[in-house]
């Protein structure tokens, strides 16, 4: 990945004022990371509203060696090559993941306060964006006059690796503390690797050689698929008393559990059926 300094000039930015209050109510995750705010003054006041500035993705994005690509579905890439995210016009919720494909990581969504804008056929983003994508270092922003320096030269970027790997789900049970059921895969699938996420995640990846499907188990009710893709179709199966909440497109992508405490969830790259699906969980249920 290329190490840049780039020097923006503050006409070519946009800042974008709204009330506190606002702020407080929308902002709702807790995983917020830092970003760039303005006080304004207004006749020696400061003004309850809080500043966002918003730089232009693709000049920004670009000059510090990033990949900025126009998706299908209408997102926007941008890749460092090391990190990337998928964002989205006017949805103020954001994902960092690594872009090295031998690893695993993704941060949880995060609001950085103001959603991209598009003005005059330019998408803009707010500039702490780029602070996630590069280490999550708030220094590599800094202010001079009317200059906005972004330095990425010295960043290590990227998650660190949280996934160890195991040779037997013996040693998976001992890291993360609790048993664990493998399911029935459909036929001709079989594990691939099976690893634990921070130790408190068990996950198991199954393999036909063409498909994986991760399976993944771990305390609590929070969904643990780590698959924040938007799909088309969201239904749920009923299986005895238990709902599985499934989402995909043409299909099943992911499916998840909630199951004696424990969130259980299955998610395939290539959708799979209803029958597919109900069988994976009736396997862990019976």
């Amino acid at each position: 990945m290329k190490k840049k300094i780039l020097t923006l000039l503050l006409a070519s930015t946009f800042l974008f004022s709204i009330p506190s209050s606002i702020f407080a109510s929308e902002n709702a995750s807790d995983n917020t990371f830092n970003y760039i705010n303005y006080e304004i003054i207004s006749n020696g006041e400061s003004i309850n509203t809080d500043s966002f500035l918003m730089v232009p993705v693709r000049a920004v994005g670009e000059s510090l060696g990033c990949t900025v690509t126009w998706n299908p579905d209408g997102t926007i890439l941008l890749d460092n090559g090391e990190m990337h995210t998928n964002i989205t016009v006017g949805k103020d919720l954001y994902t960092v993941t690594t872009s090295n494909k031998d690893l695993v990581g993704m941060s949880a969504p995060f609001s950085l306060g103001m959603p991209p804008v598009s003005v005059n056929g330019t998408v803009y983003v707010p500039i702490s964006l780029f602070i996630p994508l590069y280490g999550n270092n708030s220094d590599i922003i800094k202010m001079d006059d009317n200059k906005i320096i972004i330095n990425t030269e010295n960043e290590k970027s990227g998650l660190p690796n949280p996934i160890t790997n195991y040779n037997s789900i013996e040693e998976l049970e001992k890291t993360v503390g609790f048993d664990i059921s493998l399911p029935t895969m459909p036929e001709n699938y079989e594990i691939s690797s099976i690893n634990d996420i921070n130790k408190t995640l068990a996950e198991v990846v199954f393999s036909d050689g063409n498909n994986e499907i991760t399976y993944r188990i771990s305390k609590g009710n929070e969904d643990n698929s780590g698959d924040y893709n938007t799909y088309s179709d969201e239904k749920e199966l009923k299986i005895n008393d238990y709902t599985i909440n499934c989402r995909g497109n043409d299909g099943i992508n992911t499916a998840t559990l909630l199951k004696d405490d424990f969130c259980i969830s299955v998610t395939s790259k290539t959708a799979l059926s209803e029958n597919e699906i109900s069988d994976i969980f009736k396997s862990i249920i019976f």
